[in-house]
């Protein structure tokens, strides 16, 4: 047999990466986040005299990011901290918000609406993860499987001559295609 005769595209090389760094970037952006808004939620304190600067976005229809500047006090310290939230939700209008920290702890701090949507979060990057790491595992195996095969040509096997019936024989770009 011919050597090269079986080939990867040259996509696979390059997809596997690309949807690692995607899953990577993912975690990096959201993660912290959904941590934060986790340990507030355990032991939550509503905040009545903050400040909230900051709007919420929708993309496709589905997709809301909504980013928040928070400036409070407490304890006789002042904060100022930036909060970005991002959840699947189909509402359409405006949506409204407190401000929320942690009682243990008072540097963290976030929006109310973060709060409410905390498992919708969770499901969100667990799923975005989840479809991205699959799809890194099965582009890796449909690599693996013409590698094996490459390997397994480069050492020769006794042919044996099997009978089988051709339905269909055309030259197409000068190669030669039978089926």
């Amino acid at each position: 047999l011919k050597r090269g005769v079986i080939s990867v595209p040259a996509a696979y090389y390059f997809s596997i990466p690309v949807l690692l760094v995607i899953t990577v970037v993912l975690l990096v952006a959201e993660g912290p986040g959904v941590l934060r808004d986790y340990q507030i939620s355990r032991d939550p304190l509503e905040i009545e005299s903050g400040d909230i600067n900051g709007s919420c976005k929708t993309r496709k229809a589905i997709f809301t990011n909504c980013e928040a500047e928070l400036s409070y006090e407490h304890g006789g310290v002042s904060y100022k901290k930036d909060v970005e939230v991002m959840f699947v939700d189909f509402h359409s209008g405006d949506y409204e918000t407190g401000l929320v920290i942690s009682a243990k702890n008072p540097e963290l701090a976030t929006i109310s609406l973060g709060l409410d949507m905390l498992w919708n979060r969770i499901i969100t990057l667990g799923v975005f993860v989840a479809l991205l790491g699959f799809g890194c595992f099965a582009l890796l195996l449909t690599l693996i499987r013409p590698l094996r095969a490459r390997l397994r040509l480069r050492h020769p096997a006794p042919l044996t001559v099997i009978p089988v019936a051709l339905t269909a024989v055309a030259e197409k770009r000068s190669r030669l295609f039978v089926t």
